[in-house]
């Protein structure tokens, strides 16, 4: 009995043994060096930095575009269109001055405005041009300003979107009166439908500026700033400036309720968290589509 038992105690214990050395072996056979980019909890994917083409994203009617880009010459043309290619872009805003094509009545200079409108038909770009003026020009008509209108549509058809003037609302980016900005975007919108009658006529671009206020100010939404600059600048906008303010609200919604135009346009800077309040807001006062042709941000 005594040799049963002791024989027992040995058949166990080697078992044991055995049990612990597989377990040892398993550890060991299982166990993988880290590399150096990685930990035991996390892995530091490699960044690919080899440039490759780009597809802009797309969603509904969602389109991407580039502001400005610079077709003054063969040099920027080659620069641009390298660019827009790898980005897969194919619209493009540009600006016109009538103040340069037209320097003095019935004399014009289409030189430079046909080495970029050469090359948007070229590459096959759609170009929304902005018609520049910052208020009515001395010794100059609203006929004066149609028949630039008239010619300028007559040499470039097919242009796939026009708008007049830029950021409107800003008394130093429209000197003139809202009576007077009105009366020339009435005049392009009627040239554009007399003499390129496919080509959507969008109203000047518009800041945020007023929208932010009424957000943030008047219905006191729940604005969040990322940037403590940003948050300080409404506050200091917010009390002791209501005639700037009613200026401002006089001269928005006057434009948009009595200029003619097919679409809105809305420049969005800077705290993109709130972008949305500022769409929302355009949207009940317009019935009309809404594009952006300028944002970014933010900055300082």
């Amino acid at each position: 009995m005594k040799n049963k038992k002791a024989l027992s105690e040995i058949i166990i214990t080697l078992v044991i043994i055995l049990l612990i050395l597989t377990a040892i072996i398993i550890l060991l056979v299982g166990v993988k060096k880290i590399p150096k980019n990685q930990t035991n909890d996390t892995i530091i994917p490699k960044i690919n930095t080899t440039p490759k083409n780009i597809t802009p994203p797309s969603s509904g009617n969602f389109e991407l575009g580039i502001s400005f880009p610079p077709l003054a010459n063969q040099q920027q043309i080659d620069f641009s269109i390298e660019h827009l290619n790898e980005l897969g872009i194919n619209k493009i805003r540009i600006g016109d001055d009538w103040k340069l094509r037209e320097e003095s009545l019935g004399n014009y200079n289409w030189g430079p405005l046909n080495t970029r409108m050469k090359a948007i038909k070229d590459n096959n770009l759609k170009v929304l041009l902005t018609i520049e003026l910052d208020a009515p020009r001395t010794g100059f008509t609203e006929t004066d300003f149609r028949n630039y209108l008239s010619i300028l549509l007559e040499r470039y058809p097919g242009i796939y979107k026009i708008q007049f003037g830029n950021e409107w609302d800003n008394p130093e980016q429209w000197t003139g009166t809202k009576e007077e900005y009105v009366q020339y975007a009435n005049a392009l919108y009627e040239e554009t439908k007399e003499h390129s009658p496919s080509t959507p006529v969008v109203l000047g671009g518009i800041t945020k500026t007023w929208f932010q206020y009424l957000a943030g100010c008047v219905e006191e939404k729940p604005l969040t700033f990322l940037n403590a600059e940003h948050e300080a600048f409404l506050k200091s906008k917010c009390e002791g400036l209501e005639p700037y303010w009613q200026e401002k609200e006089s001269r928005i919604t006057y434009v948009l309720d009595n200029a003619q135009y097919d679409l809105v346009d809305i420049h969005m800077y800077d705290d993109a968290e709130n972008w949305k309040f500022y769409y929302n807001i355009l949207k009940e006062m317009v019935n009309k589509p809404i594009i952006a042709t300028e944002f970014g941000g933010p900055h300082p």
